[in-house]
């Protein structure tokens, strides 16, 4: 397992320290936005703890994460990035965190 694979499914849960680590004028208006792998990691953080945001922009996020094994360039890309998506142990590992398989219905009031 790389450090990505790491860093990331822990993104979401650590988030609280935004909120209780730091002096935040307003927590109910705090929002978050990402681009790229920062994307990424607002989605994560959006799925894994919609209790922090008030909104969440993901730019051009890669929120499909095993999706990613049927494009060439992108499966090389996550081969690096997060493991062999060709690989059960690592499919499995990954939808745990994969924002697109994590999107909750009661979170999001039933729209998906």
């Amino acid at each position: 397992m790389n450090v990505r694979s790491r860093a990331a499914p822990g993104y979401g849960p650590e988030g609280g320290y935004v909120t209780d680590g730091l002096r935040v004028p307003d927590p109910d208006k705090l929002a978050v936005q990402g681009a790229s792998n920062g994307g990424l990691l607002t989605a994560i953080s959006s799925m894994q703890r919609p209790d922090l945001w008030t909104a969440a922009v993901s730019r051009v996020g890669w929120v499909d994460l095993p999706g990613s094994a049927r494009f060439p360039y992108l499966d090389r890309c996550s081969q690096a990035e997060i493991g062999d998506l060709t690989v059960a142990d690592d499919v499995r590992r990954v939808m745990e965190y994969s924002p697109y398989h994590c999107v909750a219905a009661s979170a999001y009031g039933g729209n998906q």
